[in-house]
């Protein structure tokens, strides 16, 4: 066995997904999940795309990215309100389309996620959106953190 790559074996690999990171993108939704966290009572719901478009010379088209926004938190409502509105290719502007979907947004983010059943579709995937990462500091604590703004990247789907 070779000493050199002998650890290579027994290794575990990851489909870790890095997080998008500053810049303006398209993205294509291919799953969303409801996922539990390390720490007792940490939940997220989980976004996985794939980059269409990138003004980040370090994001490439064709490249895996996540969005996991905690649940729970403050903000969590706001910023799944408009992921939701803008994979349903609402622009947050718009109060008129807001107000005939807001009732339902629980219900379609339910429809969002990702089972084991093949019989539960997510109805986001395959729907664009763009989103613009900026980084802000946040006013008490100081920290640093990624804000992600969400807009529609395609026109509402067709309905019958």
């Amino acid at each position: 066995m070779s000493k050199r790559f002998g650890g290579v074996s027994g290794a575990k690999l990851s489909d870790k997904t890095d997080t998008l990171e500053v810049g303006d993108f398209l993205l294509e939704i291919k799953r969303c999940k409801w996922i539990e966290g390390r720490k007792k009572g940490e939940e997220f719901y989980l976004v996985e795309f794939t980059v269409l478009e990138s003004d980040n010379e370090r994001v490439r088209i064709g490249a895996a990215r996540k969005w996991m926004p905690k649940m729970n938190e403050d903000y969590s409502d706001a910023k799944l309100k408009g992921f939701s509105l803008a994979a349903s290719g609402i622009e947050g502007s718009d109060a008129s389309a807001m107000s005939d979907v807001e009732k339902d947004l629980p219900d379609l983010l339910e429809a969002s996620l990702d089972g084991p059943d093949p019989e539960n579709v997510n109805i986001f995937k395959g729907r664009k959106v763009r989103c613009k990462v900026t980084r802000k500091t946040a006013k008490e604590s100081g920290r640093e953190y990624s804000d992600f703004r969400f807009s529609p990247g395609e026109p509402p789907p067709k309905t019958a």
